[in-house]
């Protein structure tokens, strides 16, 4: 009988423990999801009101914001990772490329 009941409060401390877990990851992306819009609109709202050589400087730092954000989040002091991190921000398309047209920040501005 000891035993019932410190197996029971264990399974309640247990499946609380996994709600709050759930709960927190779900805030996050949602959290996440909304750094992701907020970029999206930038182009959005910007594209027609900034000249066009304003818009295109802007545009190829918008990915570069959730890239170092992600970066800082995870907490990893590694420069190299941060590098990486916005090398990937700048698209499948931009090692065909070097042209800051296509979107995403240059070697030089990485470095």
């Amino acid at each position: 009988e000891p035993f019932t009941f410190g197996f029971v409060a264990l399974g309640l401390l247990l499946a609380y423990r996994a709600l709050q877990s759930r709960s927190r990851f779900a805030r996050a992306r949602d959290l996440w999801d909304d750094i992701l819009n907020i970029s999206r609109n930038l182009y959005q709202n910007y594209g027609d009101k900034l000249r066009r050589d304003e818009f295109m400087e802007l545009a190829r730092w918008i990915p570069a914001f959730p890239a170092a954000l992600l970066w800082h989040l995870r907490r990893d002091g590694d420069p190299r990772s941060l590098r990486g991190q916005l090398r990937k921000s700048r698209g499948p398309d931009h090692e065909a490329h070097e042209v800051p047209e296509i979107g995403g920040l240059t070697e030089v501005e990485i470095a």
